[in-house]
């Protein structure tokens, strides 16, 4: 089952409604009486339609071209019938039978909907087809759109996809997207259909393995934080003021000496500078190198590096309301830390007790191993306690919750890289393509890393992204695009929801070829048209009966249609004129050009890439840049205004002379190079600087007649 034909009654872009055929048996064309609320539809063959034109399963390959600001992506999110989008139109499907029999699948969707999203009854328009006897209606995800962009756009929500765009959630940050984009490829170039892709088409983009180095973190970073915002504690005559009148409103007297004792405690305790200092001039984490000496770590091995890079973060994280129950622990005890599983202990027993003194008692049973009963202790302690001193107990144990769950994770990532690394030397993590468990590896690393950046994420100021990831390939922008395109598709097909067992998918890409080698542009349909049937080899089209999903004995692989927007000549080249939508701007609306239309350019299929730069992009004023058709149009006026002698200034005219001669030297279109040759040489009256440029495109044309 193909689309066929949209009709698009109302849309911002247009002034009228507007039809869009893309290329299949027939065309379509429609007539609206909004008196009655009734569309007429009258089908016409299409004459230049071949059967089995394109690759098998592959139903039909369309493009949408305009210039800049016509609106191709605002049509595909119509196409796209993306559940936020409520334009009124109708789409007609044709049905393909075994004899060659067709039937007209049609979607009215040209209702009215009340605030709660439910169809008005009666609303919709009735559709009369003038020359032909029925049509069937359209059944729910008979045919299934997949929108996919190279471009990251956070509206893209808007228009909604079942592919896992990087731009789809708003809410990611950049590393979450890259390591989603990675762990994409990952996936798609472990899998054998990557190796058959490649058979097909060897200049597609691969990698071996991919590294994990941590990034060299400065320390500024991390004090100019405490030095801007004074996070943490406050200061100390601030904290030992609040915790003074807190005594004295509550009045609990009764052991003078304990509270001396914690008066002086916080006089002199460290400040968060001392603190980020202390920590990093431990002996096993000092930096060593006075080339380095202004990182966080000296780049020796991967996991030493990593512990002060998240030792860190933890310190600077150390911050918590003060209530007047605040309990006092001595940094000193992480200080004393004989490993990197005591350090998380050790912060996670200042974290807690820091906020609420009650557990000071618990201190012992505050670790990490110890979680699920810890939990339960922070959850009972506050049962019957809603506030303390004015503070929701919500709060407090909502944070204490957050920095156990935190913690955990960073054990937990320790304990994986610790598998991961085999040379305790190694400044960096390898993850091999080819290694047979290197999807769910790579998986559960970015995962608790993305854990461990939301967890940091609270400390203003500073980003919390401590990794690089590079592949052992360079991967230019085209290659990484076009690796993107393809592992996205291939993520969507190795899903298990039901709405991958379909027989029918609409590939939908909005400039999928930007970015691409002019090589690659070449390749670019004829690679869609040879490849995609192998990635959607993975699904098996499925039918639902009773309660059970079963293979659908007609179909062994998915029939597969495929829509594009570009700007690129190339690609347009291998798509036959009848199935190219040409969009243009007037008067501020937006006009489908029909094939009627003296508009509309005639020629695709095979054609000069010329004529379709000029034609079929709407390209006006020439094929050449502005600033050279500029540069030989002052060349022209200039040589215009010195034919006659009088208008000469002759101080200046043998410099200008000059230059102008050097601009037609270096132009490289012979025809525009000689004939402007002729006319400057009337100025001189002599030939000699035309005799020159001819006599150099005799010998460039000699030295091509030599090399045939």
């Amino acid at each position: 089952m193909i689309l066929s034909s949209v009709y698009i009654i109302d849309h911002f872009l247009f002034e009228d409604a507007q039809v869009l055929n893309f290329g299949g048996h027939n065309f379509y064309s429609f007539s609206i009486n909004k008196d009655l609320k009734k569309i007429y539809v009258t089908v016409t063959q299409n004459q230049s339609y071949i059967h089995e034109f394109w690759n098998k399963n592959i139903q039909n390959i369309s493009a949408i071209v305009g210039s800049n600001g016509t609106g191709k992506t605002n049509i595909l999110k119509a196409i796209n019938k993306s559940y936020k989008d409520k334009t009124k139109s109708i789409f007609i499907y044709e049905e393909v039978f075994e004899n060659n029999d067709i039937k007209l699948v049609i979607h009215n969707r040209t209702a009215d909907f009340d605030y709660d999203n439910k169809k008005l009854e009666g609303s919709e328009y009735e559709i009369i087809l003038t020359n032909v006897e029925n049509y069937d209606l359209y059944k729910a995800e008979s045919v299934i759109p997949l929108y996919y962009s190279a471009i990251y756009n956070t509206s893209i929500p808007d228009f909604y996809s079942l592919l896992p765009l990087e731009s789809g959630s708003i809410s990611k940050n950049l590393s979450n997207i890259y390591s989603d984009t990675i762990l994409k490829q990952v996936a798609f170039l472990n899998n054998p259909v990557s190796k058959l892709i490649k058979q097909s088409f060897p200049d597609f983009p691969v990698y071996n393995l991919f590294k994990i180095s941590l990034k060299n973190l400065s320390k500024r970073d991390f004090t100019q934080v405490y030095s801007d915002s004074n996070i943490g504690n406050p200061e100390k005559i601030e904290t030992l003021k609040i915790h003074i009148e807190s005594d004295l409103k509550e009045q609990k007297f009764r052991n003078p000496e304990s509270l001396l004792r914690r008066y002086l405690s916080i006089i002199g305790d460290d400040n968060l500078f001392d603190t980020l200092q202390q920590i990093w001039n431990l002996p096993q984490y000092k930096n060593e190198l006075t080339e380095k000496s202004h990182i966080v770590h000296d780049s020796s091995t991967f996991i030493k590096n990593f512990e002060i890079i998240i030792l860190s973060f933890l310190t600077l994280n150390d911050t918590f309301i003060i209530t007047g129950s605040n309990g006092r622990f001595d940094f000193n005890k992480i200080l004393e830390s004989s490993n990197f599983e005591e350090f998380l202990d050790n912060f996670l027993k200042k974290y807690i007790i820091s906020q609420d003194k009650i557990f000071e008692s618990n201190e012992s049973d505050i670790k990490l191993e110890n979680s699920n009963e810890l939990i339960k202790i922070i959850s009972s302690a506050y049962e019957r306690i809603t506030q303390v001193n004015g503070i929701n107990t919500s709060m407090l144990r909502d944070k204490m919750l957050r920095d156990i769950e935190g913690l955990h994770n960073i054990l937990d990532f320790y304990k994986l890289i610790n598998e991961l690394e085999t040379d305790e030397e190694s400044t960096s993590l390898v993850f091999f393509i080819d290694n047979g468990d290197i999807v769910e590896r790579s998986e559960l690393f970015f995962d608790l890393y993305s854990k461990i950046v939301n967890y940091f994420s609270n400390i203003p100021g500073i980003n919390p992204d401590f990794l690089d990831v590079r592949t052992d390939i360079n991967l230019s922008y085209g290659e990484t695009c076009l690796l993107n395109l393809y592992s996205t598709i291939f993520n969507f097909t190795v899903s298990n929801d039901h709405t991958r067992k379909r027989e029918n998918y609409l590939v939908i890409l909005d400039e999928a070829d930007l970015g691409y080698h002019p090589m690659w542009k070449r390749k670019f349909v004829d690679t869609l048209n040879n490849t995609l049937p192998i990635i959607f080899e993975e699904l098996t089209p499925m039918i639902f009966e009773g309660n059970s999903w079963f293979p659908n004995p007609l179909y062994s692989i998915p029939n597969i249609q495929i829509i594009f927007t570009t700007h690129d000549p190339l690609s347009l080249s291998d798509i036959p004129n009848n199935n190219v939508i040409y969009l243009k701007r007037n008067n501020g609306f937006t006009k489908v050009l029909e094939f009627d239309d003296i508009q509309r350019p005639t020629k695709t299929f095979g054609a000069n890439i010329s004529d379709l730069i000029a034609d079929s992009f709407f390209v006006t004023d020439g094929l050449i840049g502005d600033f050279v058709k500029e540069k030989i149009e002052d060349t022209i006026e200039w040589i215009n205004v010195n034919v006659i002698l009088e208008n000469r200034q002759t101080e200046t005219f043998d410099q200008e002379l000059i230059y102008h001669k050097k601009l037609i030297s270096i132009i490289d279109e012979p025809i525009i190079k000689l004939k402007l040759s002729e006319m400057i040489s009337e100025l001189e009256d002599s030939v000699v600087f035309q005799k020159e440029i001819i006599a150099k495109e005799i010998e460039s044309l000699q030295q091509k007649y030599d090399r045939l």
